[in-house]
């Protein structure tokens, strides 16, 4: 029995997809020797007409907005910044919320009520590398995450509304919230990945910033809505900020190169099957690029130099992770107790909110500096003068600080030297390659994860070994109850800092020989895109041509 084909292929100015293959059973006949001698010449399948979609008609051969420029990726930064600072301002002010569970006579086993604040901000850390891997090794588009992530959110905060004890706000304002944040915030970090590169310090500079002044917002808006309209009534407020201000700008989202927010881009160089050359630890070469990007050639101009070793196979990796465990390590502990700091010395109160919210806003400008520093300078030296400024003070003010004035000052610049770091975290990732950079900055997530649950233990045991000190020296404050606690920051600082040294040193080698593989591979490279461009290269010799160098 035999069966014959007609499959219709036609290009249709109205741009209406209709393809379609016509399948006719031959019936059975006798075989005949005339039947068996014309097989050779049975008839081949007939292609009919299939219609491209206007779509796909413009998406073809057509180049993507520019990176780093434009209203097309600004846009696309100011939404990302709206979707992320709103629901991460939320988590950034449990403090409020913690002081109201502790204050509250509605509510049995308060002092479990910190499981909270750690699950929504942990979750988000910790788990950053599994859905940093799953974005990028699954077709799934990104923004299918930030849509769930940003919905989960909601939910639990409506959840949190009607939670009638602290268990079950651990599992609604803490673990669900927590959740929402993970879908949501790298997935859109990997989306701005796509617009910009040469100024993406900038970029996550200004994201950290607006969520850490959300942060500030949100404290003022929860303790006035807490303690005047009730509890389900403040997150009830939050649920529909979060629905209505954040859900529409995500309908601005989308990747660089895609044509709708709900496809992926053709440009991403990221694929779940590595190539052969990649999977020797080379970047794919410029034929996999070219067939990669459909033709496309902004995006090679644009990429980073390509590396010879993935990111888990270079020294200088775990080098800057150690150095941000450390720094993560002692990040958290003086926003935590300075308000404790500031009542041992018998400051009134308003001491120690104005500190910290003098530390938050230096944060928001080191971040943002930091960010904008990182697209110009070298991404070593800065980790080291954002841990050194860190450490001198935390050592020379915090330790000698006995008057608001010293405590402002060190407000000031712990804020402004300590959150830089962060900011640092997406040109560490860029060393590593486009490929990596990803995985890199959720591996520095994860580990500030880790140091903000370690250093709660450490601190309280800090505390309780105290010390003997008199007179208005170092540390000498309560007795010298906080000198182990203090030196523990500047310690950590201090280490943070001579590790980023180290890392300078241990790069420079590698630095100098990727820099001379990638400029053969980037100068072969380029010369594919002009004489493409040009139209100098046809189509057997593009499948040749552009291998990396070695």
């Amino acid at each position: 029995m035999s069966t014959s084909f007609d499959f219709a292929v036609q290009v249709d100015p109205t741009g209406v997809v209709a393809s379609h293959m016509d399948e006719q059973p031959d019936l059975p006949t006798p075989a005949s020797p005339a039947s068996t001698s014309n097989t050779s010449s049975r008839s081949k399948p007939v292609l009919s007409h299939l219609t491209i979609p206007p779509s796909s008609q413009h998406h073809i051969g057509s180049k993507p907005p520019p990176r780093d420029k434009g209203w097309a990726a600004y846009r696309v930064l100011i939404a990302a910044t709206i979707v992320s600072s709103f629901p991460c301002g939320i988590y950034l002010c449990f403090g409020v919320f913690h002081a109201f569970y502790q204050n509250s006579a509605d509510f049995d086993n308060s002092n479990n009520s910190a499981w909270i604040g750690g699950l929504s901000s942990g979750v988000p850390f910790l788990a950053a590398p599994l859905i940093v891997y799953l974005c990028t090794h699954t077709r799934t588009s990104r923004i299918h995450y930030v849509w769930v992530g940003w919905l989960l959110g909601v939910l639990a905060l409506v959840g949190a509304a009607f939670s009638p004890s602290i268990p079950a706000l651990i599992i609604t304002q803490g673990l669900l919230y927590g959740v929402g944040i993970l879908l949501a915030d790298n997935p859109l970090l990997l989306i701005v990945n796509t617009w910009f590169l040469s100024h993406r310090g900038m970029a996550y500079g200004i994201i950290f910033a607006l969520c850490d002044l959300c942060g500030v917002a949100w404290s003022f808006m929860a303790e006035h809505l807490l303690y005047r309209y009730g509890l389900r009534t403040t997150f009830l407020i939050f649920a529909a900020i979060t629905f209505f201000v954040p859900g529409p700008c995500i309908l601005v989202l989308r990747e660089r190169g895609s044509t709708t927010i709900l496809r992926r881009s053709s440009l991403s160089v990221t694929t779940p099957n590595p190539t052969p050359a990649s999977r020797s630890g080379r970047e794919p070469c410029d034929d996999t690029l070219v067939s990669t990007i459909g033709g496309n050639f902004d995006l090679i101009r644009q990429d980073t130099p390509p590396t010879t070793r993935r990111f888990y196979k270079r020294p200088i990796f775990y080098i800057l992770a150690v150095s941000n465990l450390f720094q993560s390590l002692a990040f958290y502990l003086p926003l935590i107790y300075l308000p404790t700091y500031t009542a041992t010395l018998n400051l009134p109160s308003s001491t120690g909110a104005l500190t910290l919210a003098l530390i938050n806003l230096a944060q928001i400008l080191g971040e943002v500096s930091f960010g904008q520093l990182s697209d110009h300078l070298n991404i070593h030296l800065l980790a080291i003068l954002s841990s050194t400024l860190s450490a001198l003070s935390v050592l020379l003010l915090w330790g000698y600080a006995h008057s608001p004035v010293q405590l402002y000052l060190f407000a000031l610049a712990y804020g402004f030297a300590a959150a830089g770091f962060c900011a640092l975290w997406a040109r560490m990732g860029t060393l590593f390659g486009e490929r990596d950079a990803q995985m890199v900055f959720g591996v520095m997530c994860a580990g500030r994860g880790a140091g903000s649950v370690v250093c709660g233990p450490v601190s309280e045991a800090l505390l309780r070994r105290g010390g003997s000190r008199r007179g208005r020296g170092w540390a000498s404050a309560a007795g010298g109850k906080w000198a182990a606690l203090v030196g523990f920051v500047g310690g950590c600082m201090a280490v943070s800092a001579v590790l980023g040294g180290v890392g300078f040193v241990v790069d420079l080698p590698e630095r100098d020989a990727d820099g001379r593989r990638g400029k053969r591979a980037w100068t072969r490279r380029q010369s594919v895109v002009r004489r493409v461009e040009g139209g100098g290269m046809g189509t057997e010799e593009r499948e040749k041509g552009g291998g990396v160098a070695t």
